[in-house]
């Protein structure tokens, strides 16, 4: 399988699909992030091909999003085709089930209060701001402390408005009133269910600092 034309192009075609969509969590060459390493030999969801297509295609609730639903099936085929490849190229000889059973318990993925709300931060906010809203390109979410208001009216409003400098978009021009409300529902259900300790400002990159979501 792995010598055949067809799946060498399918691996090259996924890995430049990975990089635009998954390397945020999964990190470079699928090495680890905010997600799992991709490249240990340990694999939690199966290691065959079938298994990797169908955790794409369907997620891991809490922890990872439906592919399945903003993907075709032959590109989820071809984003398999490269976790397959990269699968057992850097073993640790460590388990991952603790990490992941910790994060299953924490309190920012059983919180749910709003599930439409949940599944469109999935779709539109998590690429910036992580899975659960842990932080990525976007500010963490789950911290305590906010700068510029933390009630959902606070919320709505930044989601609305968007902040340019951020480049957080305007989600009114994308999303219904409703919706917006739907999001911020959620938003506010994480706040502070994995506080920190530190202000904002403490480990934010130099150029950020000052820069809230909540504005």
């Amino acid at each position: 399988l792995l010598e055949s034309e067809d799946f060498k192009t399918k691996v090259e075609t996924g890995k430049r699909g990975f990089n635009s969509h998954c390397i945020e969590c999964h990190g470079s060459g699928g090495k680890g992030g905010m997600g799992p390493n991709l490249t240990d030999e340990f694999t939690l969801h199966g290691q065959e091909l079938k298994d990797i297509v169908r955790v794409i295609t369907n997620g891991v609730p809490g922890l990872m999003p439906t592919w399945g639903q903003k993907m075709s099936e032959e590109r989820v085929a071809q984003f398999a085709a490269y976790v397959f490849s990269i699968v057992g190229t850097r073993p640790t000889g460590k388990r991952p089930p603790k990490r992941v059973s910790r994060l299953l318990n924490n309190k920012y993925i059983q919180t749910n209060t709003n599930p439409d709300g949940k599944r469109t931060f999935v779709i539109y906010c998590e690429q910036c701001h992580g899975m659960g809203g842990l932080g990525g390109a976007g500010p963490n979410l789950t911290d305590e402390f906010t700068l510029h208001g933390d009630t959902l009216e606070d919320i709505v409003r930044i989601i609305t408005n968007g902040i340019p400098k951020m480049q957080m978009p305007t989600w009114s021009q994308t999303m219904s009133a409703e919706r917006i409300k739907q999001v911020a529902a959620y938003v506010l259900s994480l706040n502070g269910s994995r506080p920190t300790g530190k202000l904002p400002d403490s480990d934010r990159p130099k150029q950020l600092r000052g820069i809230s979501p909540f504005r």
